[in-house]
């Protein structure tokens, strides 16, 4: 038995499309948490992390995230937390 593979460009496109559109609902999500970390929603690292594995399996761009397991919320020297997490084209 063969295959045949065939590629599309229309599919490419679509899956494309439907690529950016879930990483700027995303990016959306987690600038709204850049701007409020430290404030009582998201006063530390941990709450900082649980929100953002529910952005992830929320909007599915689990694949699409660069996330640094070492070191992906810092805080500063006043003790807020800050997020460094990156999404791959």
């Amino acid at each position: 038995m063969r295959r045949i593979l065939v590629h599309s460009s229309s599919n490419a496109t679509g899956q494309a499309k439907a690529r950016n559109k879930k990483l700027a609902r995303g990016r959306e999500d987690l600038e709204k948490i850049q701007c409020n970390l430290g404030t009582r929603h998201y006063p530390d690292a941990k709450k900082v992390a649980d929100a953002v594995a529910v952005i992830a399996i929320k909007r599915r761009v689990t694949a699409y995230l660069l996330y640094l397991p070492t070191r992906p919320i810092t805080t500063t020297t006043n003790t807020h937390p800050r997020l460094l997490i990156r999404c791959i084209p």
